[in-house]
């Protein structure tokens, strides 16, 4: 995946090297140039808390976050995927994912084990 390749809106496919496959909905993506600032109006979030996560985004070569809103059970949860310059992607963890855009129309099932 490329970078500025996926937006809101879109249904992708998450494959996870340790969490099986997963479906879900991108409902929005940050670029680092936009990404709201890390605990805006918490009074709490230093200056250097801030600088803290800005040098994250850079050693890790962080160029977009995308929020994808998937379900498990009966439940609605949000993901967060990052995607580096190079458009590889990876968890919170580090750990590689695949995001496919699954094309409209095209019908998904919802959780597959592997």
């Amino acid at each position: 995946m490329k970078p500025g390749e996926l937006k809101s809106g879109d249904r992708v496919v998450i494959r996870g090297e340790h969490a099986g496959i997963d479906v879900g909905e991108i409902v929005q993506v940050w670029t680092t140039d936009n990404l709201p600032t890390p605990l805006e109006g918490d009074e709490s979030a230093t200056p250097a808390i801030r600088d803290q996560v800005e040098k994250i985004l850079r050693e890790w070569d962080i160029t977009e976050v995308l929020w994808i809103l998937h379900r498990r059970g009966l439940s609605r949860l949000l993901f967060v995927a990052l995607v580096t310059s190079t458009g590889e992607t990876r968890d919170l963890r580090q750990q590689r994912l695949t995001i496919t855009r699954v094309p409209s129309g095209r019908k998904t099932c919802r959780r597959v084990q592997r």
